[in-house]
């Protein structure tokens, strides 16, 4: 019998006992809070088959658990991580949420023949406009392609 699981977009508040087939398309690297306790956290991006994306987090001793099954490309499922509204800096989407992944997530591989090809999402970008992209928090590939005298072809580290 095949697995029931949601999309990521229909994984709100008040939802329970949420399962999500989900694809980790980024990897951040561990790093260390700025607080008075400091703490460390490791980000993920993943997306599921409609390409909703969502960021999550797993904190302090949580991630040598999850690290192992949470690899590039690899789809999963996961069943509920804590949700929290998303900051502006982290959201990637129209999704309003983020994950917490903690010791009461459940995450389960997904065994499969043949792994999906990821497409590379191409961004066309006039040059006149690339001054926009300049000392900007907007993460961009810094591989620049001549396609003619006035358009440059940004390849952008996103996933569609």
């Amino acid at each position: 019998m095949a697995r029931r699981y949601l999309p990521v977009n229909e994984v709100i508040e008040g939802v329970k006992g949420w399962t999500v087939l989900a694809q980790v398309v980024e990897i951040g690297h561990v790093q260390l809070s700025q607080g008075a306790r400091p703490v460390n956290y490791h980000r993920f991006l993943l997306t599921d088959s409609e390409g909703t994306k969502v960021s999550a987090v797993i904190y302090g001793n949580d991630i040598q658990f999850f690290v192992a099954m949470l690899m590039l490309f690899r789809r999963c499922y996961i069943s509920s991580a804590a949700l929290r509204k998303a900051e502006s800096r982290y959201k990637f989407s129209d999704y309003p949420y983020s994950w917490v992944i903690h010791n009461r997530t459940l995450v389960e591989e997904y065994v499969e023949q043949v792994p999906p090809v990821i497409p590379r999402h191409f961004e066309l970008t006039e040059f006149e406009n690339l001054f926009r992209f300049a000392n900007t928090e907007n993460l961009q590939s810094s591989c620049f392609i001549l396609d003619n005298p006035n358009v440059f072809l940004l390849l952008s580290s996103a996933y569609p």
